[in-house]
């Protein structure tokens, strides 16, 4: 029992030091409430946030003044988005604009700070805003400095509000470049409506249309020895993926820099890009300057801009790769009825949500689709068509596609009535769509 004792005495002393740590570690009242020597720095404990413009929303303001020194920039909503009005004329990038009005049309002050303004950096102050709202009312917020401690900045409401604090820091909003604050994007014509493409430039020249659904291509590039490129003959059909391959890097093109001032050119932007949508057609110009940097202006970018240095691959493409590979569309869903002949063999079928009719049809328009075609130029057609290829869709043009006299080779000629000049089937392809017609020992 005795030993248990004086066990007992350290234990407890150990117990009771440990209590007073604890209890010293804890903040009294007096020290919670009395924040810290600098103004606008109080704690979330006794600080009162509340909104600096109560009265207006940011997704109602209609233009915003962000006045930093001499500089002065506006931004005006209009009805297809924001646009910078000073110290230019350009697109705005939405999504930032929309960031800076909401920074400060939400902004939320403190208690009034007693001091002079000057001591705050609003007299003058760093920057001023204003903010028009739907009514055409102003208001305007002044912005100082950050304040030494905490994420707060100081601002007052006019030259003659309160000083208080903002609850978060505005002067991260101040910092963003104009040139951050402008899209970068070249077309205002969605890649989806594109009907027309049109490139002229030293190296190459090209004409994409779409009629019936299907595009339609002339191309050329310049010869080896410099010459210009000349398109001649009709146009061929184009190859479906490698048109939407074009159209989605001219719809995602976007400037990688703005110029202030034209550099050096040895000639003018030589380079012309015209793309058509309903009628309407907008333009993209290029060259490059004599330090070879691509440069550029487009229908959204008023002045200059560089382009990223691959931008022009994607058009100065071999001729043939423009060319569609296969022998003509076959959109199954859309059609009504399919008739083949190739000499002595013949398919009539009809189509419906029940399926084909007869059944032998599914096997020939899986034949169809998977030949392939050389668009090379052929000789023109003689004599009366051999065989022929006709699809009839529920809705739209019926397609047909005559084919004329053997060639040396085992191959034919083939017509697509579509347009475009004559081009060859080899025997192999013919082989596969025939080996899949009644009667064919295929």
């Amino acid at each position: 029992m005795e030993t248990q004792n004086r066990l007992m005495f350290p234990l407890a002393a150990l117990l009771l030091g440990l209590v007073a740590v604890v209890v010293l570690a804890q903040p009294g009242k007096d020290d919670a409430d009395a924040g810290d020597d600098n103004p606008g720095t109080q704690t979330k404990d006794t600080e009162h946030w509340a909104r600096l413009l109560p009265g207006l929303e940011a997704g109602t303001v209609q233009k915003l003044e962000l006045t930093q020194g001499d500089e002065v920039r506006t931004f005006v909503h209009e009805e297809d988005g924001w646009r910078i009005t000073t110290p230019l004329q350009a697109d705005a990038d939405d999504d930032r604009v929309e960031g800076l009005v909401n920074a400060f049309a939400s902004a939320e002050g403190g208690e009034t700070i007693p001091g002079a303004p000057k001591d705050f950096g609003l007299a003058p102050p760093v920057a001023k805003v204003v903010l028009t709202g739907p009514d055409g009312s102003s208001h305007e917020l002044d912005i100082g400095d950050d304040a030494p401690v905490g994420w707060h900045s100081y601002v007052r409401l006019g030259p003659d509000g309160p000083v208080q604090a903002t609850r978060a820091k505005l002067s991260s909003s101040l910092g963003t470049s104009l040139a951050e604050l402008r899209v970068r994007t070249l077309w205002s014509i969605p890649r989806t409506a594109v009907d027309a493409v049109s490139v002229r430039g030293p190296a190459v020249a090209l004409d994409l249309e779409q009629r019936d659904g299907d595009w339609w291509v002339r191309a050329a590039l310049a010869g080896p020895d410099g010459s210009p490129p000349v398109l001649d003959g009709p146009a061929v059909r184009a190859d479906a993926d490698h048109v939407a391959q074009l159209l989605g890097r001219l719809s995602s093109l976007e400037a990688t820099g703005f110029l202030d001032e034209a550099p050096a050119m040895e000639t003018d932007l030589p380079w012309s890009v015209h793309v058509t949508a309903a009628g309407a057609m907008q333009t993209l110009t290029a060259g490059q300057s004599a330090s070879g940097t691509w440069l550029g202006t487009g229908p959204r970018q008023p002045g200059l801009v560089t382009l990223p240095d691959d931008w022009a691959q994607v058009l100065v493409q071999p001729v043939t790769s423009w060319w569609a590979s296969d022998l003509v569309p076959v959109d199954e869903d859309a059609l009504a009825s399919l008739t083949v002949q190739l000499g002595e063999h013949r398919l009539e079928a009809t189509h419906s949500v029940a399926g084909w009719s007869p059944d032998q049809a599914r096997k020939t328009v899986d034949a169809l689709t998977a030949v392939r075609v050389d668009r090379s130029p052929a000789p023109a057609p003689e004599g009366s068509p051999w065989g022929r290829v006709v699809l009839s869709p529920s809705q739209g043009s019926v397609r047909e596609l005559d084919i004329y006299q053997e060639l040396p080779d085992g191959s034919r000629v083939v017509v697509d009535q579509a347009g475009g000049p004559p081009f060859r089937l080899s025997a192999l392809e013919l082989g596969r769509i025939d080996g899949a017609l009644p009667g064919s020992q295929g």
